[in-house]
């Protein structure tokens, strides 16, 4: 069988790097292709990224590039749709959920070409399977949520698979490597900085520890950068080593000698670390969201922090974390490893089953069959049409409503058509009243196929994710905001 992965990566000199969802859908990837399954990666911003996992993936895996960027949405949707024909997977699967760019036009991409669909993302907090279940299922076979045991629900869905973190850990590869360096690794403290504001951090918050017995291992693309900033702190080189991303069952050993780990402001890293039963210091840049949902049995092994300068607050949180009895921290997780291979048994079983009947999904979101075929026969009036298949998918959530993506699949004349539709469900009658009137302005370019304010749902013709609300803060609140039933 044929999987293709859609990832992205940022990862620029002196940036933010945010590696996660590329690097899940490699060690996805590499399981699968061990199955003897083919897996295709496509990646936008990979090759601002390497490591030893991506140098591994790329003898093993088929890397595609598909042009997004600079493209009219007409030529995006005819060059996706071109080259998933030519590529035929069996399963499209996006390492993250599908709201915006190449994610989202590969899964209508998808849809339309009547490929099943495999998603990979988070548990954020207990709460979230449910939430996430409703603003994604109506469009997606089957997925695949990442998360400590204490995050999971019993009794998901027969589509849904809940795993833990992404994990591989050798303790002989980590002792060796530990040895090599001439560390004892038993004050270890593990610093994950591929974001190079989280080494700047780690440099003056160790300096400031006054702790000669603790070690440090500083992990960064930016090696001397980093060492050249350990010399102007004046910090003892016998006690930290900088190096670059190891393996990752050694990058994952070296969280789990640690007794505490500083890390960047992202879900996978802080997870990571818990599962393993390490505190994490957390080092933020913007606004901080999803780490407020975690229950308050996580709360002693965190502390959130900005960056700059560590102020004597958290130099004393890190003191406290780093002398901390760690014995609370196993019940956050319950030991449970070897997430990549569960992920690609489930995404093998995925391929060979038939896809689900949506339409119930569709009618609890509002899009109910005969509201559709009725917005469908206003974009083609006086002509016979048979609607066939409806999916949905939540998309945006700005102050006045939430905004869906719908695909549907029905035969005009009896020939096979595809059309992409936007619905909108406002929060208040006066809401819609209100966009509906803005809607039939000629200037505004929107095509209203239906629309019932007694039921505050509007349908329109798709006019492209350019005319959509930004994503920013949203794209975290889309996952946690519960879609109100009809």
């Amino acid at each position: 069988m044929r999987f293709l992965l859609v990832a992205y990566c940022f990862a620029r000199p002196g940036g933010e790097a945010q590696i996660g969802v590329y690097k899940r859908c490699l060690r996805v990837g590499l399981k699968l292709r061990e199955r003897g399954h083919e897996a295709l990666v496509y990646c936008m911003g990979r090759k601002d990224y390497r490591d030893e996992l991506t140098r591994l993936a790329e003898a093993r895996l088929q890397f595609v590039d598909i042009p997004f960027q600079g493209l009219s949405r007409r030529r995006t949707r005819r060059v996706f749709l071109e080259a998933f024909a030519a590529l035929q997977p069996d399963v499209v699967v996006v390492g993250e959920a599908p709201m915006s760019g190449p994610l989202l036009e590969s899964v209508l991409c998808a849809v339309e070409s009547k490929i099943r669909i495999g998603l990979l993302d988070n548990i954020y907090s207990p709460d979230a399977v449910p939430i996430f279940h409703r603003s994604f299922a109506a469009m997606v076979d089957g997925f695949v949520l990442t998360g400590p045991s204490s995050f999971h629900i019993p009794d998901p869905p027969p589509f849904v698979l809940q795993i833990p973190p992404y994990i591989e850990v050798s303790d002989e590869a980590t002792q060796q490597f530990l040895q090599r360096l001439g560390l004892q690794g038993d004050n270890l403290v593990t610093v994950l900085g591929y974001d190079p504001q989280v080494w700047q951090f780690a440099l003056p918050l160790l300096a400031a520890l006054e702790r000669p017995d603790v070690e440090a291992v500083i992990i960064t693309p930016e090696l001397e950068q980093c060492r050249q900033r350990i010399a102007a702190f004046g910090l003892p080189e016998d006690g930290i080593r900088v190096v670059s991303p190891p393996p990752d069952s050694v990058l994952f050993g070296l969280l789990a000698r640690a007794r505490l780990a500083v890390v960047k402001y992202g879900y996978m890293q802080v997870t990571e670390c818990l599962a393993l039963r390490t505190p994490a210091l957390v080092v933020y840049r913007g606004s901080v969201q999803w780490i407020y949902h975690l229950p308050a049995s996580y709360r002693p092994f965190v502390h959130v922090t900005p960056g700059g300068n560590p102020t004597s607050a958290t130099v004393e949180a890190a003191r406290d974390l780093l002398a901390r009895d760690h014995h609370g921290i196993s019940a956050l997780h319950d030991g449970r490893l070897g997430a990549a291979d569960a992920a690609a048994n489930f995404l093998t079983v995925l391929a060979l089953n038939p896809r689900r009947n949506t339409g119930v999904d569709c009618a609890e979101l509002g899009f109910r069959t005969e509201l559709v075929l009725a917005a469908l026969r206003r974009r083609h009036p006086s002509r016979e049409l048979d609607l066939r298949e409806v999916r949905a998918m939540r998309l945006r959530t700005p102050p006045s409503c939430q905004i869906f993506s719908l695909v549907c699949d029905y035969l005009l004349a009896g020939r096979e058509r595809t059309a992409r539709l936007v619905g909108r469900y406002y929060n208040s009658n006066q809401l819609a009243l209100q966009d509906f009137d803005n809607a039939r302005d000629l200037r505004s370019g929107r095509n209203v196929l239906w629309f019932e304010p007694g039921d505050r749902l509007l349908i329109e013709d798709d006019r492209g994710e350019q005319e959509l609300p930004l994503l920013s803060k949203n794209q975290f609140q889309i996952r946690h905001a519960k879609v109100t039933p009809r």
